[in-house]
């Protein structure tokens, strides 16, 4: 119920993160939406959580595609004003499998309509059922990002809002440095790679 859902928002900004709500809407609605019912559904989890969310996930689903084909379904987007995008950036949920150019059509189409970003979900991935391997989705999205980056710019533009009352990146920084400090990691001096380390092969060294 709504009453769970508010806790758990609560329960996870008091943890340091912050929640996405994820709205799903039918199609038969969202195609009757104006500018006006997204300003409300913002004002609505605004009044529930006490402040406005970091941003907002918005599902479309449809009534009459059968299951399976919702990803090849034209469905019909909601407008979002620039000054709603400006406050609370709106993301609309992408299933067009890859391929024909699909994704970059739904994303301009998103786009066109006010949406701040699009969150590509596994149905993207060709095959996905037939090759569920780790190694197949990250040379997917490996390859799809590459993509990204060589349509415009070679770059991306991040954007971030943060609505906690400590920064959290100062904090984490902080504890970082204690622990460095405190010597729990070994010594600082020692930071090449263990015996045996092969990027070639794959190895990948965090910090």
């Amino acid at each position: 119920g709504t009453s769970s859902w508010v806790q758990k928002c609560k329960e996870a900004l008091e943890c340091g993160l912050q929640p996405v709500p994820e709205v799903i809407v039918r199609d038969t609605d969202a195609a009757k939406w104006e500018e006006t019912d997204m300003e409300k559904l913002v004002k609505i989890i605004a009044d529930l959580t006490g402040q406005d969310p970091v941003s907002i996930v918005l599902t479309i689903c449809s009534d009459t595609a059968e299951q399976g084909e919702e990803e090849s379904t034209t469905l019909p987007l909601p407008v979002v004003s620039k000054a709603l995008g400006k406050r609370v950036p709106i993301v609309g949920s992408i299933r067009a499998t890859a391929g024909e150019n699909r994704l970059g059509e739904e994303t301009a189409r998103f786009k066109a309509a006010g949406f701040t970003g699009a969150l590509l979900r596994q149905d993207c991935i060709p095959g996905i059922q037939a090759k569920p391997s780790l190694e197949y989705i990250s040379d997917f999205w490996a390859a799809c990002i590459g993509d990204l980056k060589s349509t415009r710019s070679k770059s991306f533009n991040f954007r971030s809002k943060n609505n906690m009352e400590k920064s959290v990146p100062l904090e984490w920084a902080k504890y970082q440095k204690s622990v460095i400090e405190s010597g729990a990691l070994g010594d600082p001096e020692d930071s090449g790679p263990p015996p045996g380390f092969n990027p070639a092969a794959g190895d990948y060294q965090g910090f």
